[in-house]
């Protein structure tokens, strides 16, 4: 291939790229990869993204564009920065209607540009953006700044300037995105251009509440006062609830801007300023409750915790509360094996993990104290989806996703009180029993692929059940044996030994409880007349750890 980049010559080696076999793909490949690193890159992006190109050109010459701004910034003079901008901004409106593959690239690079001359008017280089029918490129773009300067390599004094920038803008975009989020509170089905854009500006929000989340500590990240965010993170709550509401199947569209408003919502909680600040993290948690309330009065929930809401002063337990209270009603409708919305309950585990994981010591202080209801709430739902009905991974895959949690959780309450109160026992007593049934093996065939991620998880549930005997000791052992004796089918049965086996090194054998030794006697019985392979190996495994 001649070493001339010419239009003609870089079409012909994309084309070579996505459409011949491998050798003549790694040459083409080292060609173009070449030509991106040219002077004359500059130019010949421009002819490249004409829209009546291929697709597959017009992303060349995207992605060319994007990594000359991050790797040869210092070609372009400063007289140039203005014509290169408008140049940018002109192909970003250009491929407003896509391809979107084209698109992203396009608004990266943007961002590229945005940062690589650190420049303090957001405003002004935006504007051409800011016309109604552009605001979703807007939205795109404001996006993407975050997340480039995330990822992008600069020097020291470049990210130190970009950071004041970008710190400064935050509280005005968060803004922003607030008022878009205002038109969830509509009693109106939301159309699919509302959910677009609802989805939009819950992925920005996202996008910003994590900038700087990565630096070396968390003072040089970009501050955000939870406190302040609180109708935000409640026009994120409402985006769930809205979508809940006037949706029986949550799926593509409006599934994709749940996960992102839970997305957006635990980068709130989860934002080491948030944990710095557990009182008002509390109270995020608390005020889920208020907005789910239509929710509850229609599936007739029980316990509502909105008195208790209303009146909590801190903002990581408000923020809890309204979790919990919004996933009531899902639970209480879509808790069920195969569920049609088992993703939306995924994503809500995934956020409850999060902010009990950032806020525990919040969480436990409150229920030790003030038995707050809202932190309590939060528990319960950890609760139900650890116990989510049906077996992992044939029914639900949602359970595995709050095994480590309650090391935390455990770990907070026995740093507050070596000996736990009645509360904490009744709650890990009901945890074990979840345990219990969890490790219940489906009695089916599996595949290779499901028998490996269920060995996996029972082991998990087995590490977990540890962290039930630190509260509750010996009566461990009680419930495991009162579990025995209710069990009808040799799957269960294996499951209560399976537990045991995984607390078999924790009580010393010259102060055995009482009914550790009866589940060994049921051990050996087992192991003496029972036909189920499993069960008898389990059985087997328990006497040669009580040796």
């Amino acid at each position: 291939m001649e070493n001339q980049y010419t239009v003609q010559n870089l079409e012909y080696a994309v084309s070579v790229f996505y459409n011949s076999e491998h050798n003549e793909r790694a040459q083409a490949h080292q060609w173009l990869t070449t030509a991106q690193r040219c002077p004359e890159a500059w130019s010949f992006v421009w002819e490249l993204l004409q829209p009546t190109k291929p697709t597959e050109v017009q992303f060349f010459a995207a992605t060319t564009l994007h990594t000359k701004l991050l790797r040869c910034w210092g070609e372009v003079p400063e007289e140039s920065h203005e014509e290169l901008k408008n140049k940018i901004l002109h192909a970003v409106l250009s491929y407003a209607k896509g391809p979107k593959i084209v698109l992203n690239r396009l608004c990266i690079s943007l961002a590229a540009f945005i940062l690589q001359q650190a420049s303090t008017d957001l405003v002004s280089i935006l504007s051409p953006l800011s016309a109604a029918e552009h605001r979703p490129l807007l939205l795109e773009v404001l996006t993407v700044i975050p997340e480039e300067f995330n990822s992008m390599t600069m020097l020291s004094p470049l990210r130190v300037k970009n950071r004041i920038i970008l710190q400064k803008a935050c509280p005005a975009v968060l803004d922003d995105m607030l008022q878009c989020l205002q038109s969830v509170y509509s009693k109106e089905p939301p159309s699919e251009e509302t959910i677009q854009w609802w989805w939009l500006a819950a992925l920005c929000c996202g996008s910003w509440l994590t900038l700087g989340a990565d630096e070396a500590s968390p003072e040089r990240g970009i501050s955000v006062d939870l406190a302040q965010r609180l109708p935000l993170v409640n026009a994120l709550f409402s985006v769930v609830q809205q979508l809940y509401t006037h949706h029986e199947v949550i799926s593509d569209s409006a599934l994709e801007a749940c996960e992102a408003a839970l997305s957006a919502v635990r980068a709130a909680g989860a934002a080491p300023d948030a944990a710095r600040s557990p009182g008002a993290a509390l109270q995020l948690l608390s005020e889920l409750a208020a907005l789910a309330a239509p929710i509850l009065a229609r599936d007739n929930v029980p316990n509502s915790i909105n008195e208790d809401a209303a009146r909590s002063p801190g903002v990581a337990l408000q923020l809890l509360s309204e979790l919990a209270a919004l996933a009531a009603p899902i639970l209480a409708r879509d808790n069920v094996p195969n569920s049609i919305n088992e993703e939306l309950l995924s994503a809500i585990a995934t956020c409850a993990v999060s902010l009990t994981e950032c806020h525990s010591r919040a969480i436990v202080t409150a229920i030790e104290r003030e038995g707050h209801s809202g932190a309590l709430q939060t528990l319960e739902l950890l609760l139900a989806s650890q116990a989510a009905p049906g077996h992992y991974p044939i029914h639900e895959t949602r359970s595995h996703l709050v095994t480590a949690v309650w090391y935390t959780v455990q770990d907070e309450i026995l740093c507050l009180s070596p000996s736990p109160g009645a509360a904490w026992r009744g709650l890990f007593s009901r945890l074990l029993r979840a345990l219990l049934t969890k490790s219940e093996a489906p009695a089916e065939q599996l595949a290779r692929d499901d028998a490996e991620l269920l060995r996996c998880y029972r082991q998990d549930l087995a590490d977990t059940a540890m962290y039930c005997f630190g509260v509750l000791g010996d009566y461990s052992f009680t419930i495991i044996e009162a579990a025995w004796r209710e069990a009808t089918t040799d799957c269960r049965r294996e499951a209560c030994l399976h537990i045991l086996l995984a607390l078999g090194d924790t009580t010393p054998q010259s102060k055995a409880p009482g009914d550790l030794i009866v589940m060994l006697e049921h051990a050996v019985n087992t192991a003496a007349s029972c036909e189920d392979k499993e069960l008898c190996n389990t059985a087997l495994h328990c006497l040669v750890m009580s040796i």
